[in-house]
């Protein structure tokens, strides 16, 4: 790839790729499921690697998933 951008964007597109499969395949509570989800957070980790996403901002956002389950379960 020519620049960051570039290879994002692919990733990008691939993580797109693969959420109708991934849809598909918990409805029909196929195995592949896990294979599947695998390669999505390969694709976000190479994406987050390429960005020079550090730690902190990894854990930051950690803390605002934990925060909109908390508010989902009520």
């Amino acid at each position: 790839f020519k620049s960051v951008k570039d290879y994002s964007s692919f990733g990008f597109g691939q993580i797109e790729h693969h959420i109708p499969e991934l849809r598909d395949l918990q409805k029909k509570k196929d195995p592949h499921l896990k294979d599947e989800i695998a390669d999505v957070y390969i694709w976000s980790k190479m994406i987050l690697l390429a960005n020079k996403v550090n730690e902190k901002v990894i854990l930051k956002r950690v803390q605002r998933f934990k925060e909109k389950i908390k508010q989902h379960r009520g």
